[in-house]
């Protein structure tokens, strides 16, 4: 397949503190790496269709959803997109917290688990995708930009950043839950976003999910703020408990 250009939705999830945390566990690099791997694999459980995996890398999953032709598909696209938003971060922290709660090893690995959070980045643009050997790569400089945002100025160790073309595509208001941001980057210049800091706790609340501010279509919304704020709330209960006789929860 010769190498094509497509509009695309581009989004990382990345786990942050995972250099401190392998550089503290040097000694049990193994057994670090699998519980990062855990956690890794409860966000790719949450990848559906629009969104493709693109690639793991390292710490992060790297994902991408390519624009259909059909206004109506895309809609729909959107909409499925933005829900996955926040599906991530719950399914990292339910696995978080089932690691955390449910292991009875003391090793420095899982005794510093919690200090590991996850950072959303989305950005929209096109991307050329091409084939090489069995696996299909995209470039461009919207995959340099959402890479690079992923240094950033946000005073926080989990987050939702959608840059200003993410938050046009989706179709997502300013104002409620997001603040708005910059960040410059060499070559690529000065980059608008909207940051929405500790989404987990917002989500716990009940508070900010349900607003026209977070989502397309209220209705659809009021129901998926509903399920993950019962999810969030479930976690801070279990974690008050502790129960390690719970099955895993994905």
């Amino acid at each position: 397949m010769p190498p094509v250009e497509k509009k695309v939705i581009l989004v990382i999830a990345d786990i942050s503190g995972y250099t401190r945390f392998m550089t503290k566990n040097r000694m049990e690099l193994i057994h670090s790496q699998h519980l990062i791997g855990e956690l890794l694999k409860a966000i790719i459980r949450e990848v559906d269709i629009p969104l493709q995996v693109a690639e793991i890398e390292g710490d992060a999953v790297f994902m991408y959803a390519l624009r259909p032709n059909s206004q109506a598909k895309w809609q729909k696209a959107k909409e499925q997109i933005s829900n996955k938003l926040v599906s991530f971060i719950l399914a990292f922290s339910r696995k978080l917290d089932y690691l955390t709660g449910s292991n009875t090893c003391h090793c420095g690995a899982c005794g510093s688990l919690e200090q590991l959070k996850l950072k959303v980045v989305v950005h929209a643009g096109e991307a050329v995708l091409d084939k090489i050997a069995n696996f299909t790569t995209l470039h461009g400089l919207d995959t340099i930009l959402v890479h690079s945002l992923l240094k950033n100025s946000v005073d926080a160790a989990q987050y939702i950043m959608l840059t200003k073309a993410a938050q046009q595509e989706l179709g997502f208001q300013t104002g409620g839950p997001f603040g708005e941001g910059s960040e410059e980057y060499p070559d690529l210049g000065k980059v608008e976003t909207l940051v929405w800091t500790d989404p987990l706790e917002g989500i716990a609340s009940g508070e900010k999910i349900t607003k026209p501010a977070y989502g397309i279509l209220d209705k659809t919304k009021r129901k998926i703020g509903l399920m993950a704020a019962t999810m969030a709330l479930g976690l801070k209960l279990k974690k008050t408990g502790r129960f390690r006789n719970l099955p895993p929860g994905d």
